[in-house]
């Protein structure tokens, strides 16, 4: 019998002693031990840097240089303090995004390492999917897109860190970006864009200027109807061919006497074996609604205010 051990190295985890084939099994981290909590940590932190990597870049590259160059000029509280802050990091395009897609990638990457330590294959296959899916992608975009400006203020020192740390990469690649995609990344309209704009631009700021006789039709071309009709076929067919969703009632003969208005859509559903008058329909809140009356020389944001009330 041989006193020694002739033994070769097959592979990382396997050895063959005199024709005897040796496999190390992969050692699980049970919950007693301090390693398992220390993955686990280490994990959900993972988590939380791929979500916050992945939040940053749909939050902050959605934000716009000449929307922040307004905000920061002519803001208001914190509005302007977050738009100040954040307009030089947004303006380094392809640096933010380089650094903010390789912290992700690292995050992502590095998650399977410390979970296949506590737990087999399958839970760490269903585990990595959920977590990815909703702690670093749909929470943290949601998130991000509706208050991107604020996040990004906050996390400004993270994101400064991060871009510090990953320059050696990042730096590289950010320039090679801007060699060939160029660094002008601000909005650009067109001349039929720009035009519609201003267009609107200018309508709200004629709101203050504009009264209500300036905009209304005047009563006399108005589609109304007396209280003394009947709503047979004819005044339906009328009513039908204005094309108007509200139509205006008046007492007799007076045009000027107005009652309020009735509601075209109730008009088509209200059922009646014969032809209903219009003073039977003013009596159903359905069909029947008051109108307010406003001076010719209010204002249209005044309308416009009594048109959100539900008033109208």
């Amino acid at each position: 019998m041989s006193d020694f051990i002739n033994c070769l190295i097959l592979s990382e985890n396997d050895l063959l002693c005199n024709g005897t084939q040796y496999h190390l099994a992969d050692h699980k981290a049970k919950p007693e031990d301090a390693l398992f909590w220390i993955y686990l940590c280490i994990y959900a932190l993972l988590v939380l840097g791929a979500g916050l990597m992945s939040g940053l870049t749909i939050g902050l590259l959605s934000l716009d240089l000449l929307s922040l160059k307004v905000l920061s000029d002519s803001g208001t509280g914190e509005t302007k303090r977050f738009a100040k802050r954040l307009f030089p990091i947004i303006k380094q395009h392809h640096w933010l995004l380089v650094t903010l897609l390789l912290g992700n990638a690292a995050c992502v990457e590095a998650m399977p390492l410390f979970l296949d330590r506590v737990s087999d294959p399958v839970t760490a296959l269903l585990v990595s999917v959920t977590a990815v899916l909703f702690f670093g992608e749909v929470i943290p975009q949601a998130l991000c897109t509706r208050y991107g400006l604020m996040i990004g203020y906050y996390c400004s020192p993270i994101v400064y860190a991060f871009m510090a740390v990953m320059s050696p990469i990042a730096f590289p690649i950010s320039k090679l970006l801007d060699c060939i995609l160029g660094t002008d990344h601000e909005t650009a309209f067109k001349r039929e864009e720009l035009k519609s704009l201003v267009t609107i631009i200018r309508g709200a700021l004629e709101l203050t200027s504009v009264t209500a006789g300036d905009a209304c039709t005047p009563i006399e071309k108005v589609f109304m109807l007396s209280d003394e009709l009947t709503l047979d076929s004819s005044t339906r067919q009328r009513i039908m061919q204005s094309a108007h969703s509200r139509v205006p009632v008046y007492h007799g003969e007076n045009r000027g006497d107005i009652r309020g208005h009735l509601l075209v859509k109730m008009l088509l559903l209200f059922e009646s074996p014969a032809s209903p008058s219009v003073q039977e329909l003013m009596t159903n809140r359905k069909c029947f609604r008051e109108m307010p009356f406003v001076k010719s020389s209010a204002q249209l944001y005044d309308l416009l205010r009594i048109f959100r009330q539900g008033k109208s």
